[in-house]
């Protein structure tokens, strides 16, 4: 954990130092598989999962936290959100909605409603339903409702809960 802390004290002096930024999250992935019992290895993936979504990785970046909220279940509130943050925008950015929807409404179950980031996550959730409806539009389906939550109905039928909404838990 020394290794790790030495680390992120690099990249308080050096912030942009793109080497030592992917040396520390190399250094934290190995350091949460080495010693996922230790008591900062949720802290330490959580912040690894952070970085690769701020440097672009957004496949690892939601490999990543997802291993967190799993392996983590009673990690701290907020170490849980961030990596429910991270799931969401990373879904979101690979076009993978029903994940997206699913990881953004954790999100907000987890957020106060006096919170400032509320807002941009409730106004991300809402962006979903617009690809949802674009994405209907490009192939050729004109008739589409989507119920915040719900099913998806396609020209008339009901398509399957989990093949177009994420239904959360």
């Amino acid at each position: 954990y020394a290794a790790i802390y030495a680390h992120r004290e690099t990249l308080k002096v050096s912030p942009d130092d793109e080497t030592a930024r992917r040396s520390t999250v190399a250094s934290s992935l190995k350091f949460a598989e080495t010693f996922p019992d230790h008591e900062h290895a949720a802290v330490v993936l959580g912040a690894a999962a952070d970085d690769l979504y701020e440097m672009k990785d957004v496949i690892l970046a939601r490999e990543s936290a997802r291993k967190l909220i799993e392996r983590y279940p009673n990690a701290a509130a907020p170490v849980r959100r961030s990596a429910w943050i991270v799931v969401a925008h990373s879904s979101f950015d690979l076009a993978d909605y029903p994940n997206a929807e699913q990881a953004y409404t954790r999100v907000l179950v987890m957020t106060s409603e006096d919170e400032q980031s509320r807002l941009a996550l409730v106004e991300n959730l809402a962006r979903i339903d617009g690809r949802f409806h674009a994405a209907a539009s490009r192939f050729g389906t004109r008739s589409i409702a989507i119920r915040p939550f719900g099913s998806v109905t396609v020209q008339g039928r009901r398509a399957p809960s989990n093949s177009a909404t994420a239904r959360p838990d």
